[in-house]
């Protein structure tokens, strides 16, 4: 039982090929509705940044209500009104629907600003890019552990994840976390629990 849970997790991990990175110019620009203003990928990167202290996901989670609610009314429908700085403009029918495929374009861009802004954060931590610098060739201690390298080829939409995992972790305590770092804990945790 241990030898194939281990084998699970250690399939899950480490150092791996370099993200490819994404540029802001891979993402479609915002359609042009007058509702929305001037809505461009340099004001959604300011409004996450400053407002949500640089959570996309909670972005990406409050367009994805948005849109849900949009499509209810429209499926019930009922009309909704929509104000921005002081306009109020009330849509049902076919302006409802138009404005729910604009709604829905619009999810799919900040979608796509979500992951170029995790993109150039994994890249800014260069265990996560998997590019070894002369520091990490050098024998590491945990305590009064010596820790050994060694590389795992994992498929890429599970390196992803584990990428992913990494950023949220620096973010959340500030301070850069390694892929290594987080396949190491996991590690750890399935061989505690093996020896209960």
């Amino acid at each position: 039982m241990f030898g194939k849970r281990f084998a699970a997790v250690c399939s899950v991990v480490i150092m791996a090929s370099a993200f490819p990175a994404l540029a802001a110019n891979d993402c479609a620009p915002f359609p042009r509705i007058a509702l929305w203003g001037e809505y461009t990928h340099e004001s959604v990167r300011k409004h996450v940044d400053q407002n949500l202290g640089g959570d996309w996901n909670a972005y990406v989670g409050e367009m994805q209500r948005q849109l849900d609610t949009l499509r209810q009314f429209h499926g019930r429908g009922s009309a909704v009104t929509v104000t921005r700085d002081g306009r109020t403009v009330r849509l049902a029918g076919e302006q409802l629907a138009q404005y729910i495929l604009h709604a829905d374009r619009r999810l799919g861009i900040v979608r796509c600003l979500a992951a170029v802004a995790e993109a150039h954060a994994v890249a800014n931590f260069s265990t996560a890019a998997g590019i070894a610098s002369d520091a990490d060739t050098q024998p590491k201690r945990l305590g009064d552990e010596v820790l050994h390298r060694t590389y795992i080829t994992v498929p890429e939409d599970m390196l992803d994840q584990l990428r992913k995992m990494a950023v949220r972790r620096s973010v959340k305590e500030n301070r850069q976390t390694s892929v290594s770092e987080i396949v190491v804990e996991m590690l750890r945790r399935e061989m505690r629990r093996s020896r209960h």
